[in-house]
């Protein structure tokens, strides 16, 4: 491994040679020691469009993939390098810390991270430092950490019971990027419902206060206000009272979606004159009724029930509705999962257990008409209609504020859980870091980076290449092209370039991603790096000229632990997955990271976590 003093001298070499036009390069600095982490050596069979051989190999090249593709998704100018490393982090009680990532620097009074403050500068502030640090927990798969195990393939499928590892990597590197809440231009971007201000505008007293208010703290961005129509779904409701008073409701995944009720409200009864109001027994008749069932402990001793069971008593009770109090106090409205087949067919909403319990005391005071506009709000937003960020009201160090709350549907890149197959066009991500500073492509736009470890006499030079279209409207026609170093001859492609370059890669939908990877053989000599210009020769509509092309440089092996081709950084944060859909986060566990104090403070965390309890 080389030693932190000697890492300076390595990147500096990385910096030598212009620019990249288009996403300059996002680079992964290996920091683990020979034959660990990014350097294990034990044997692997491909899978999933990753030709690794090795653990240590695969796990590089998922990194390599979400490198590139953030590049191609940033449009960055300046090269951003990435120290990575693979240490042992906690398993244990169930759950699996996956890793840990952030900015390795703040400027300007904390309020840019590294990687957008040189952005912002055009050139590399500090040319012998990394940009952001991750972390990763190398015992995931092993036997004493069963909860879960890596899948590296780059196709995005990855089987029950595994963790997708460049979706990792992509969610982590957003943070390192600057969707992090100690940045202060991200406090600029976060409103404090119950105040009006922003984050960045109040006393420690009250920020603490507001980052421990569930649905209490939404984003501001305009991008993000001006995009979140289009990835979040309009299923998730509105409750309105006589006296205008408005309640957030969440609509369970199993209910009728897109239905409004206008209804009397009334307090679920047992029909056999128990105590029970929790609609897990048969209910007194509620013909055409929105019935408001508890969601707790019986009382009388009771068993709970299914969510479907209660809907199905509603619903034989004759109710229009059912809407069911969450038992968690201070948390917000629950998405309630299940499979109730097709016999539910009212609507099923939850409601915060301190909405629920003011509707009960409304109702303690005479009859109550209520209207739920069941298309009022979408999932994630608050009644204002901005996005939410996750602020639980027990505060969960490294998970709470810096990330989109898991109330979202579909699933978000930033959430406080890593989702299954989420899509690659990366959500609302690059609209908040647009909202942050940065400046990301409106169309076609390119990045890449080297694919596997750095190259040898024994190992030739490769590379992996993302063209994305972030446009509004379809792109036409789209060609890959490369003009390479005169010492290289273009051995093999693959992936969405199976025959070589040029590549016709067709018609790319808003947010599509193709991939293609490109193996080329030394011609004479041993180059000390060899370097390869691609870029997209054909499209409609054309990208922009600065966009349109990015250069990778590959450097021989040598006592750097590197790999990739651009200059430095650093990120630490702390990732634990979870596999069913959570419209409730679980407690978040906080890393440890081999950096300052200060750092620590820069952490997010995600857990791997049970399924969304559906009783």
């Amino acid at each position: 491994m080389t030693a932190r003093w000697a890492r300076p001298l390595c990147l500096l070499g990385l910096c030598v040679g212009p620019l990249a036009m288009a996403g300059a390069e996002i680079r992964i600095v290996n920091g683990d020691g020979s034959g660990q982490g990014l350097g294990d050596r034990s044997g692997a069979t491909p899978v999933g469009g990753n030709p690794g051989t090795a653990v240590g190999e695969q796990r590089l090249i998922a990194s390599q993939y979400a490198a590139a593709l953030w590049s191609a998704t940033l449009g960055n100018r300046v090269p951003i390098a990435v120290h990575v490393q693979f240490p042992d982090l906690d398993c244990s009680g169930g759950t699996a810390v996956l890793g840990s990532a952030g900015p390795t620097l703040l400027y300007d009074g904390d309020r840019y991270p590294a990687a957008l403050a040189n952005e912002r500068a055009g050139r590399d502030l500090d040319p012998g430092r990394e940009e952001i640090e991750a972390r990763f927990n190398a015992r995931v798969g092993r036997p004493d950490c069963a909860v879960t195990a890596w899948y590296t393939g780059l196709d995005n499928v990855a089987p029950p019971g595994s963790t997708d590892l460049a979706s990792v990597f992509l969610h982590e590197l957003a943070h390192g990027l600057g969707f992090i809440r100690s940045s202060m231009a991200f406090r600029d971007r976060a409103r404090d419902a119950t105040s009006g201000l922003l984050l960045s505008q109040l006393g420690a007293a009250d920020f603490d206060a507001a980052v421990r208010r569930p649905m209490g703290v939404s984003w501001s961005g305009p991008v993000v206000r001006a995009t979140k129509d289009s990835f979040l779904d309009s299923t998730d409701g509105v409750l309105h009272l006589p006296d205008g008073g408005a309640f957030a409701v969440a609509r369970a995944r199993f209910s009728p979606a897109r239905v409004s009720v206008t209804a009397p409200l009334m307090l679920a009864q047992d029909a056999d004159g128990g105590t029970g109001s929790d609609a897990c027994m048969p209910i007194a008749p509620a013909a055409g009724a929105l019935v408001l069932a508890e969601r707790r402990l019986r009382t009388d001793g009771g068993l709970l029930c299914l969510v479907s069971q209660r809907a199905l008593n509603a619903q034989a009770a004759g109710a229009a509705g059912l809407l069911i109090r969450s038992g968690v106090p201070g948390g917000g409205p629950v998405s309630y999962t299940g499979d109730a087949g097709t016999e539910v067919n009212i609507p099923v909403w939850g409601v915060s257990f301190d909405d629920g319990a003011a509707l009960e005391q409304a109702l303690d005071a005479g009859a109550l008409s209520v209207l739920v506009d069941g298309e009022g709000r979408r999932a994630g937003e608050n009644l204002a209609g901005d996005v939410l960020l996750y602020t639980p009201s027990a505060y969960a160090e490294g998970s709470s504020v810096g990330h989109w709350d898991s109330s979202a549907s579909p699933d978000l890149l930033m959430e406080p859980n890593i989702n299954p197959r989420l899509p690659r066009d990366l959500d609302l991500t690059p609209a908040a870091l647009a909202d942050l500073g940065w400046s990301p492509p409106s169309g076609l736009s390119i990045g890449a980076t080297t694919l596997g470890p750095d190259f040898s006499d024994g190992r030739p030079p490769q590379f992996i290449v993302h063209v994305v279209n972030r446009g509004a409207t379809p792109a036409t026609g789209v060609v890959l092209d490369a003009n390479p170093d005169p010492k290289l001859a273009l051995v093999s492609t693959g992936l969405d370039c199976p025959t070589g370059l040029p590549c016709a890669l067709g018609d790319l939908p808003p947010g599509a991603v193709r991939t293609a990877t490109a193996r080329y053989a030394i011609r004479s000599g041993q180059p000390g790096s060899v370097a390869v210009e691609f870029r997209i020769s054909g499209g409609d509509p054309a990208p922009r000229l600065q966009d349109a092309t990015t250069r990778v440089v590959a450097s021989r092996a040598s006592g750097c632990s590197t790999t990739g081709s651009g200059p430095g950084g650093a990120f630490a944060l702390v990732c634990v997955a979870a596999w069913a859909r959570r419209r409730v986060a679980r407690a978040a566990q906080v890393g440890v990271s081999a950096v300052s104090a200060a750092f620590l403070l820069r952490r997010r965390s995600m857990k791997y976590a049970a399924p969304t309890p559906t009783s």
